[in-house]
């Protein structure tokens, strides 16, 4: 072969080469890429008692538990329950994998994650970070919505010790849950303005999912948000607390956010986003085309 062939010959490898890699990433699963004002969360896991509203000292173990959900998802959870700090943590660790190949793991820090998560870098912050990233790392679950079924972890960490990079990881199937119309995004900043206040925060989340909120029974929110309140007037006060907690973080953030209890029925209307804005545009286009 001569000098001009072997030329030709290696830039053809290297075109075929080049090709395949480029198709191998095309078909990489990558999770959604979003702002910075927002954190994309699965509605299965806002719609539910994953990250219950628990309280100190309330942390159980589960094995193969079922988790209280929505009619139509099915979850069961096997670790040391979750709580809302827990899903700060999730979300955190979602946003600094956005975009990124699930199949691939994530070099990070945590000082990055505490950053993110706007939290001062301490050694006792550090240590509480530790915890709370061993125990996602640690929990498997199982869900069964209509459209999908997923059973794996959460975000596992690798290397909590040392000075190595801090090495995050997703089952790849978890994108399932990142489907269009299977997430939300969750306005960061009313969330970390409500901290401190757990069943605030899962309020946020819960009907964040919803465009146009219906009415819920009060008992309903009690048993999805995994409460451990057993006096219902008790829960009954907890609820309002919460909700004018919610009002007022929403009204900062120029959202709106009203709400009232009656008969035992929790009704809000609330600011809609732009993707919700054309959820319920389609919604009434369907409906008006099918009374025609």
């Amino acid at each position: 072969m001569d000098a001009l062939s072997k030329v030709r010959a290696l830039e053809f490898k290297a075109r075929n080469t080049s090709s395949a890699e480029v198709g191998s990433a095309l078909q990489t699963p990558r999770l959604p890429d979003w702002s910075e004002t927002h954190r994309a969360i699965p509605n299965v896991l806002l719609r539910s008692a994953a990250f219950a509203v628990i309280g100190k000292g309330q942390r159980a173990w589960l094995d193969g538990a079922t988790i209280s959900s929505q009619a139509g998802d099915e979850l069961t959870y096997t670790g040391q329950q979750l709580d809302q700090t827990d899903l700060d943590l999730c979300a955190a660790q979602l946003h600094l994998m956005r975009n990124h190949p699930l199949n691939q793991g994530y070099q990070t820090s945590l000082y990055a994650l505490l950053n993110c998560l706007e939290i001062t870098d301490t050694g006792p912050n550090r240590a509480s970070l530790k915890m709370r990233l061993q125990r996602l790392s640690n929990c498997e679950v199982s869900i069964r919505a209509a459209s999908y079924m997923y059973e794996g972890g959460l975000v596992h960490a690798e290397r909590l010790e040392g000075s190595n990079p801090l090495v995050l990881h997703l089952n790849p199937e978890i994108i399932r849950l990142f489907a269009k119309g299977q997430l939300t995004w969750v306005h960061w900043g009313i969330r970390r303005s409500l901290s401190g206040c757990s069943l605030a925060q899962w309020l946020h989340g819960f009907y964040s999912t919803h465009a146009a909120p219906f009415p819920v029974r009060v008992e309903t929110l009690r048993r999805l948000s995994g409460s451990k309140t057993a006096n219902m007037s008790k829960f009954i006060q907890l609820l309002q607390r919460a909700l004018d907690r919610l009002k007022q973080v929403s009204t900062a953030h120029d959202e709106k956010f009203e709400f009232q209890i009656e008969n035992g029925l929790v009704k809000i209307s609330k600011s809609v986003s732009a993707s919700q804005r054309r959820y319920l545009a389609k919604r009434q286009n369907s409906t008006v085309a099918a009374g025609k």
